[in-house]
């Protein structure tokens, strides 16, 4: 291994923050700090940028109650990483096994709610006291973004999910009254590295890290991904994960641009109506008459993203039957989840709430 890897690591990470405006001068950076070897190469390489970006960091650790004295390990040495590196450190204890069995979630979706709903509680609590830009840094890497994107593929997402994850995702964390609104960017400056490369930085370093046991779990669907899906195309292809990356970059910068056209379509095309407390959004069929089918379906899951907080049980069926109405006579509909109809009227294809 070459004396400068861990340099190199550091250096090529930095590029990729910047090349994304990840970091700003001043802000307050949090990054995630399970103590496997992902969050702590994230936690190493951000303490090693601190100085030179101008940023603070602060770690947040989350025990989710399931793996027992495998957990409190885990949370006793992020705590002993960050007494070492003088960095805040702050840990949360949730009974995720709980959280799913109350919401009929999933260990891993129920985990991922946990922990972004921590976050954001953190990140609110330091933006009342510090009044600095907060970011949520998380830890995930290339192959974390191939998995994502063979997942997304396999439960028949669109190109947003071919897209995977993006470098930085911006939440709303909410206040009692709006204008206590803010908002916070989660950062991924992993998303350059492979796991391999992270693995190899921290021999360099000679750093320790937990290993959580439920990776080995094929039970979990994105385990069987990981364990045995990207192994055997690995033998196809050796550049696997790479090449995963960089069509996932195409997609996001692809669904970037549809976005935009969507945009202004909607402001030409549609019009919120409410009636009797029910919101609707009425499309001039005339208005999208000419416009490429790929662009009107994308406008279609926009009008209903402004009528739901959930889009989850929408699917592409029910986006294809929509679509259907523009040229269906007056009168026709279309019963779809969260309480929702489409309707075709004269002229406009209306999506609204049933009364």
């Amino acid at each position: 291994m070459k004396p400068d890897l861990s340099y190199k690591i550091i250096q090529k990470t930095e590029k990729y923050i910047e090349k994304y405006d990840m970091i700003g001068h001043g802000d307050c950076v949090v990054v995630g700090l399970s103590g496997g070897a992902d969050s702590v190469c994230l936690f190493l390489i951000l303490n090693k940028l601190q100085k030179k970006l101008g940023f603070e960091l602060h770690a947040l650790h989350v025990n989710h109650g399931i793996r027992g004295l495998s957990s409190k390990r885990d949370e006793d040495f992020s705590k002993a990483l960050c007494e070492k590196n003088n960095v805040p450190y702050t840990a949360y204890y949730a009974n995720v096994p709980q959280v799913a069995k109350d919401t009929g979630l999933t260990l891993e979706e129920a985990g991922r709610n946990v922990r972004y709903a921590l976050f954001n509680k953190y990140a609110k609590e330091l933006y009342c006291e510090e009044k600095k830009e907060i970011k949520i840094a998380v830890a995930h890497h290339k192959n974390d973004q191939a998995e994502t994107v063979l997942f997304n593929m396999v439960r028949g997402s669109g190109l947003k999910g071919i897209g995977g994850m993006s470098p930085v995702s911006k939440r709303t964390i909410g206040g009692e009254e709006a204008d206590n609104n803010f908002n916070v960017n989660v950062i991924r400056p992993l998303l350059c590295l492979t796991r391999k490369e992270i693995e190899e930085f921290l021999a360099e370093e000679e750093e320790g890290f937990c290993i959580d046991e439920t990776n080995e779990d094929n039970d979990y669907s994105r385990n069987q991904i990981r364990n045995n899906v990207i192994p055997n195309l690995n033998e196809i292809q050796p550049r696997t994960v790479e090449h995963i990356s960089l069509m996932a970059e195409e997609a996001r910068e692809l669904v970037e641009y549809m976005d935009g056209e969507v945009l202004k379509l909607f402001k030409t095309a549609v019009v919120e109506n409410r009636e009797e407390n029910i919101l609707s959004y009425r499309i001039d069929t005339k208005s999208v008459k000419d416009e490429s089918k790929i662009i009107v379906r994308q406008l279609i899951i926009y009008v209903l993203r402004q009528l739901i907080d959930n889009y989850k049980d929408i699917t592409r069926t029910h986006i294809e039957d929509i679509y259907g109405l523009f040229d269906k006579g007056r009168g026709k509909y279309v019963t779809l989840p969260y309480n929702l109809i489409a309707l075709k009227e004269k002229g406009y294809v209306e999506i609204k709430e049933q009364a």
